[in-house]
């Protein structure tokens, strides 16, 4: 992605459009989709308040998995969750940001984003997570 015009709010943008990417790429039965985030931080005001995550206590085995994996689940981060009602308000957001073809305003509509990727096509705003 490229923005073709200075603005504000791409963090807003990029959160809603992965949200959307992975609804897609997991045919909309992504299981948990989450984000890890230290607290009082401008990520986590956009993810709760813009994306609409809400604050989530990740699973036993979750938690055991990652850190088997080593990378375990940091005490001093929040854990947020993409619930079905914040992927459909993503989706609604990207709809109401798209101009035409591959081109979007961003949040504030101060700026413009050039998607270039292979996946994407305006049709996918069109369905239903």
């Amino acid at each position: 992605m490229r923005v073709t015009r200075g603005g504000y709010r791409l963090q807003v943008f990029l959160a809603q459009f992965h949200l959307l990417q992975i609804s897609i790429e997991n045919d909309f039965d992504c299981g948990d989709v989450f984000a890890v985030v230290t607290p009082d931080t401008a990520s986590q005001h956009n993810l709760l308040q813009h994306c609409g995550m809400i604050p989530w206590q990740p699973t036993d085995l979750l938690s055991m998995l990652r850190r088997q994996d080593g990378t375990p689940f940091a005490a001093e981060k929040e854990v947020l969750l993409a619930d079905k009602s914040s992927i459909q308000r993503s989706f609604n957001s990207l709809r109401s940001l798209h101009i035409q073809d591959n081109i979007f305003t961003t949040p504030n509509g101060n700026a413009e984003i050039s998607v270039a990727m292979k996946w994407f096509h305006p049709d996918v705003l069109e369905e239903e997570p």
